[in-house]
C-alpha cells in the first residue's frame, strides 16, 4: 500500500495544531521516514520556537530505556529471564519469588517507593501543601530524582510485604521495578543504563546523544489536565541525556525493523500475554507502544511490527486532556488514530470473540454522526450482547487493531439466527470491511445451523442496504421507516 506523504503531513499538522503541541512527530516505515516535523516551542515562556536543532532531555533510568538495556544484556547471554532477584540483591526476603521477567513486565508485586512512599510523605507534609500548585509539581519531581538510588529505595521497601503475588499482578506499574533492574544491569555489566545504551545501542545506530540536561529547552508538566507548569532543572539528576528528533528517528526505525536484537530475542520480546502486552511494550489497540517521561519531556513510540511501521512524539510539554462524550482525548490518542486511519486497510483481517482482552479498546469504536439514528453506539451494542445469552459479540481485527463490531443472534433452540448489529469504526469505513464482516457472519451462522437469516435496516441507511443486498439478502418486509432483509441458506 502506497502512503501519500502530503496527506500524512496535512493530517498530522492538523491534529498537532488542534492540541498545540511542542516537539517532534515522526513516522517511519522500514527504511523510509514518512513524516518528521517540528511543532511549537522550545521555550513557551519566552516565545522561542522549536527547530530541527532543538534537543530534548530524556531519562535513561526510566522504564522504557532500562528495559531496552536489560533485554540487550539478556540477548548477550549476561543473564536470563528466569534469573531471580535474590541472585543480585542479598537479604531481601521476597527475592526468590521475583524473576527478571517479572521485573521487565511490571509483575513483581513490589511496593512503589515513589507513589506509595515518597508521595505519601509529601501528602503528610504541611510545608508541601503551603506551596502553590506549580511549586508542588516542581517539588514532586525533585523528590523523585533525589531519592531513587538503589540504597535509598531498598531502605524504604525492605521490610514491606509484597502488594500482590509475583506474576499475578494486573495493571501494576511500580517504579521500584526499574530501580531493581538498574542495579542488576550495574552488577552484570559494570555500567550505568546510559553508558550501556550509549555503547550498545545509541552509538551503533549513529545517534548523537549528550549526557545530561540541555538547558536551552524548557519543559512543562500539566496540572489539572490543562495548565502548563514550567519545570526548570535546578538540581542534579542522574541518568539524563539529550537528543534531537533526528536521533529518535534512527532509534524508532531500528526498533520498527527489529534490528536491535537477535531474531530469537525478538520472538521472546513480542510474545503477548492475555492483555496483548509483552516484554517491552503494552498494547494500545493493536500497536505495541511504550512511554517515557522526564520533567515534562516525553518520548512515546508506537509500532506495528507486521508492517514495519513506527511513529512517535518527542515532546517537551506534557500533554493536556479533555473529555468528549464520556471519552478521554489527548494528543497521543488522536495522533495514533490519525496514523491508524491513514495506514489501515484489509490485509490481515480476522474475526475474534469479544473478550476482556479487547474490551476497553472495543468500546471506543465510533460511528459517523449521521449513522447514529440507524444503529446503537458501541457501548450500547456491547451491553446488549452481554445481557442476553443468545447474543454473541465479535470483533473485526486488522492485524491487532480493532476496526469493527458484530453482534449475532444465535438461538438454536428456537431456530433464530440474525445479524443484529454491524459497526465499522468511522476511520475505516469505505474500505471493504463491512462486506468482509457480512460474509463472515453468514458463514458463521450457517455453521451454527441457520437455514434462513434476517436483518433489519433503516431504508435511509443506503450504505448498509447496499452491503447486505450485495451479499445476497433480499427485502422480505418493508415498513414506513425500516425494512427486513432475508437470505435462504443452502
Amino acid at each position: 500500500m502506497m502512503l501519500d506523504k502530503n496527506i500524512i503531513k496535512s493530517q498530522i499538522d492538523k491534529v498537532s495544531s488542534e492540541w498545540d503541541i511542542s516537539g517532534n512527530f515522526i513516522i517511519t516505515k522500514q527504511d523510509q521516514v514518512l513524516h518528521k516535523e517540528v511543532y511549537g516551542y522550545r521555550n513557551r515562556d519566552k516565545n522561542q520556537k522549536a527547530t530541527d536543532q532543538t534537543r530534548y532531555t530524556l531519562d535513561s533510568n526510566e522504564k522504557f530505556f532500562v528495559n531496552l538495556a536489560l533485554v540487550s544484556a539478556i540477548d548477550r547471554k549476561l543473564l536470563n529471564l528466569s534469573d531471580t532477584l535474590d541472585k543480585f540483591v542479598a537479604d531481601f526476603k521476597h527475592g526468590s519469588k521475583i524473576t527478571i521477567e517479572h521485573l521487565l513486565k511490571d509483575l513483581t508485586g513490589l511496593s512503589d517507593f515513589y507513589f506509595e512512599g515518597l508521595m505519601v510523605d509529601l501528602e503528610n507534609d504541611q510545608a508541601y501543601h503551603d506551596l502553590s500548585f506549580e511549586d508542588r509539581l516542581r517539588r514532586e519531581q525533585r523528590v523523585y530524582f533525589e531519592n531513587r538510588d538503589f540504597d535509598s529505595v531498598m531502605k524504604r521497601i525492605k521490610s514491606i510485604d509484597l502488594v500482590a503475588t509475583p506474576g499475578d499482578v494486573e495493571g501494576e506499574d511500580s517504579k521500584t521495578n526499574e530501580v531493581m533492574l538498574i542495579e542488576i544491569l550495574r552488577q552484570v555489566t559494570g555500567l550505568s543504563v546510559f553508558d550501556y545504551l550509549k555503547e550498545y545501542i545509541f552509538l551503533p545506530l549513529g545517534m548523537t546523544v549528550n549526557e545530561g540536561h540541555d538547558p536551552n529547552t524548557l519543559s512543562y508538566r500539566v496540572h489539572d489536565g490543562k495548565h502548563l507548569v514550567s519545570i526548570p532543572l535546578d538540581y542534579k539528576a542522574s541518568g539524563l541525556f539529550n537528543v534531537s528528533g533526528d536521533d529518535i528517528s534512527k532509534l524508532l526505525m531500528a526498533i520498527s525493523k527489529k534490528d536491535l536484537y537477535s531474531k530469537a530475542m525478538w520472538k521472546k520480546i513480542l510474545k503477548r500475554d492475555a492483555y496483548g502486552n509483552n516484554l517491552l511494550f503494552y498494547n494500545a489497540n493493536g500497536y505495541d507502544c511504550s512511554n517515557t517521561e522526564c520533567l515534562g519531556f516525553g518520548f512515546y513510540p508506537y509500532f506495528d511490527f507486521e508492517s514495519g511501521l513506527g511513529f512517535a512524539s518527542l515532546v517537551n510539554e506534557h500533554q493536556t486532556f479533555k473529555h468528549v462524550e464520556g471519552a478521554m482525548h489527548y494528543f497521543r490518542r488522536d495522533s495514533r488514530e490519525v496514523v491508524s486511519s491513514l495506514t489501515t486497510y484489509p490485509e490481515h483481517t480476522k474475526m475474534v470473540a469479544l473478550s476482556k482482552k479487547h474490551f476497553w479498546h472495543a468500546i471506543n469504536l465510533e460511528i459517523e454522526e449521521d449513522q447514529r439514528r440507524f444503529v446503537f453506539d458501541t457501548k450500547g451494542s456491547i451491553a446488549m450482547a452481554l445481557m442476553y445469552p443468545t447474543k454473541k459479540a465479535f470483533l473485526q481485527m486488522e492485524g491487532n487493531t480493532i476496526v469493527g463490531l458484530l453482534v449475532l443472534e444465535i438461538n438454536k433452540k428456537k431456530g433464530d439466527f440474525d445479524i443484529d448489529i454491524i459497526i465499522i469504526d468511522k476511520k475505516y469505513q469505505g474500505r471493504g470491511y463491512g462486506k468482509l464482516m457480512v460474509k463472515w457472519a453468514v458463514e458463521k451462522l450457517k455453521s451454527e445451523g441457520a437455514k434462513k437469516l434476517t436483518i433489519g435496516v433503516n431504508k435511509q441507511n443506503l450504505g448498509a442496504k447496499k452491503i447486505y443486498m450485495n451479499a445476497g439478502f433480499k427485502p422480505s418486509s418493508v415498513g414506513q421507516g425500516g425494512m427486513q432483509l432475508s437470505m435462504e441458506i443452502k
